[in-house]
């Protein structure tokens, strides 16, 4: 053989692409499985070399849909935001966001309902039905309503209460305040921070209503925070002081000492 046939035989090594506008010359040549037709690795796909024998109706529904990401929307009209999860009320059937979840906390109808239910009644009895001479039930019924009557007062204390809305709702106290008498202030339904010491509580609530506060000097009088007649003192977290020295919906008394 001569070096003009071997040269030649390199050079023919590989086959040409089938595809008009390329026939390019590929060492590691492609066979469409649709037209066996050989391709070079460019137009290998049978939409690239226009292939005969695409079936488009496949094509077409073989296409991946989009991702989609669903969001809900609390029932509580004054939440506009959208969470990626909800949670039913049993109760009232609506889907709420997670802060939003407990009857308290979106005036849930069925509370409304158990306190009017609970004003219709005499130690867990109806009006007009005479007490059993014996046993334990209507103390059981009074307890059971004196406790559904406290959430709904907690709950319409919420409803009102006033505080800075940059604090988280999970971190929200909330509390009746009475305000000092000389300020001729009404009582104020607020809420704080329970990571909030009592000093600092006192500081935003005289900064809100404009009352004054010497607490920072030496000889000064003294503005305190007092819960049914015992002073808190300053450095004591709330949170440290909830279902302990006070609860949810107390009455808190500011006052100059």
């Amino acid at each position: 053989m001569t070096s003009h046939q071997e040269t030649r035989m390199e050079v023919e090594v590989g086959e040409h692409c089938f595809f008009p506008q390329c026939n390019r010359l590929d060492f590691l040549p492609f066979v469409c499985d649709l037209c066996h037709q050989t391709f070079c690795k460019y137009h290998r796909v049978p939409s690239s070399h226009n292939c005969e024998h695409i079936d488009t109706n496949i094509i077409s529904t073989c296409t991946l849909p989009e991702k989609q990401e669903f969001l809900f929307h609390c029932s509580l009209p004054s939440c506009k935001k959208r969470h990626v999860t909800s949670v039913v009320c049993e109760s009232c059937e609506q889907s709420y966001c997670i802060q939003h979840r407990h009857q308290e906390d979106h005036s849930c109808p069925a509370l409304i309902v158990a306190e009017q239910h609970s004003t219709r009644t005499v130690r867990g009895r109806p009006l007009g039905q005479p007490a059993k001479a014996t046993g334990t039930s209507g103390v059981k019924g009074g307890s059971s309503s004196k406790h559904t009557s406290g959430k709904v007062a907690l709950m319409k204390l919420k409803m009102r209460a006033v505080g800075l809305d940059s604090i988280p709702q999970v971190d929200r106290v909330y509390f009746e305040v009475e305000l000092p008498r000389t300020s001729g202030l009404p009582n104020t339904s607020m809420f704080v921070s329970k990571e909030w010491c009592v000093g600092r509580t006192v500081d935003y609530i005289a900064q809100r209503f404009k009352l004054k506060n010497d607490n920072h000097k030496a000889h000064a009088q003294k503005l305190c925070l007092y819960c049914e007649g015992a002073v808190l003192g300053m450095s004591h977290k709330l949170q440290d002081l909830i279902h302990t020295v006070i609860t949810m919906g107390t009455t808190l008394t500011l006052e100059y000492e």
